[in-house]
Formats: structure tokens, C-alpha cells, sequence
């Protein structure tokens, strides 16, 4: 096995930024399970809105715990280490985006709605399949994430999403339900991952 110089020299800018253990997936999933339950039991989206707060220091205790211990075995180069940044900076440009987008589209949405101005036809359609359209940009950011990373299970993530999320529409299924299947089936996947890193990895 290779010995890592660089992540002994800086190992806290290094482990955190391995996304290969599951880690960051099941914490994802956590976290959306965790709003589909808020949503059932009607908690209040003050709760959601701290979610992040939560999580992400258990996240990184984690990292410390599992990932950390094993990054000497891995092998960066400096090119390495520069497009992780690169790709971080990529990332949070693209999910700004994505807010921005979508708090725009639905002020432009309310806006035409109000004003009468959005044909009837369109504000039916978008009513009916709001939440497949939801999950559709869902699928869309997951894909660009497995793209940056070279994750590709990021799109069997974007692939179940869509799966979920139709067939739960088509059954008339409650909301909190789609947003908790899609969770579990998440933190699933990453905990696979995270038992293959451990194992091929031992410490």
C-alpha cells in the first residue's frame, strides 16, 4: 500500500474531504429521513433549518474516527489535492445556483400566480406533479455531484429519487413518506459503503 505524505503533514484537510467511506452519505440520508419525519409529526421548520448544526458535527467526529486512521494508506498527489478544492468550490457555486433558481422560480411562480398571468393549464400541471418536478431537480444536483466526484453511486441515488418519488406520487402517498424512503434508502447504501471502506482498509 502507498504511504501518504501529504496527509500526514495536513491530515485534517485531507480526511474530510474523502468521500469515498459512505460517511457523507449516510448523514445525508440521516438528514433527510430525519425532514420526512418532521414533516409527519409537524415539527417545526425551525428544527429542519438547524438540521445541518446537528449533523454535520457528528459528521465530522466520524470522519476522525473512521476515515482519518486509514488515509495513510491511500495515495494523493498534489493534482489531487487541488481539484478536491476545485471541485468544493464547483459544488458550493452549483447548490447557490440551485437555491437561487428555485427561490426565483417560486417568487416568479406566486408573482404570476397572483397576477393571473400563469396560464391555467400550467398551474394545474404544476399542482399535480410539484413534487416530481421537485425530485427531478433532486436527481439533477445528485447526477452533477457524481460527475464532480466521480461518485457514481450519486446516480443510482438520482435514480431511486426519481423511482421513489414517482411511484409514491402514483400511489397518492403522503409527502413525508417520499422524502423518508428516499432518506433510509440513502443511509442504506452509504452504510455498504462505509463496511467495503473499512474492510478494504483495515486500520
Amino acid at each position: 500500500m502507498y504511504r501518504n505524505d501529504i496527509v500526514q503533514t495536513n491530515p485534517q484537510a485531507e480526511y474530510l474531504h474523502y468521500y469515498n467511506d459512505g460517511l457523507l452519505d449516510i448523514f445525508i440520508g440521516v438528514g433527510i429521513f430525519t425532514i420526512g419525519i418532521a414533516i409527519l409529526i409537524d415539527i417545526s421548520y425551525i428544527f429542519i433549518g438547524i438540521l445541518p448544526a446537528i449533523l454535520i458535527p457528528v459528521w465530522r467526529d466520524a470522519k476522525k474516527k473512521y476515515t482519518a486512521p486509514r488515509m495513510k494508506t491511500l495515495h494523493f498527489t498534489e493534482a489531487d489535492r487541488v481539484a478536491r478544492k476545485t471541485t468544493a468550490l464547483l459544488t458550493g457555486l452549483l447548490l447557490a445556483g440551485m437555491l437561487i433558481f428555485l427561490v426565483s422560480a417560486t417568487a416568479a411562480l406566486f408573482w404570476s400566480q397572483a397576477t393571473g398571468l400563469l396560464p391555467f393549464w400550467l398551474q394545474t400541471l404544476v399542482k399535480e406533479y410539484f413534487w416530481l418536478l421537485l425530485s427531478s431537480l433532486g436527481a439533477l444536483i445528485l447526477c452533477a455531484i457524481a460527475l464532480l466526484y466521480k461518485l457514481k453511486r450519486y446516480f443510482v441515488y438520482a435514480a431511486l429519487t426519481l423511482a421513489i418519488f414517482t411511484i409514491t406520487n402514483a400511489l397518492i402517498a403522503p409527502f413525508w413518506l417520499m422524502i423518508a424512503l428516499t432518506g433510509i434508502t440513502i443511509a442504506l447504501i452509504g452504510l455498504v459503503a462505509l463496511l467495503r471502506f473499512v474492510q478494504d482498509y483495515p486500520i
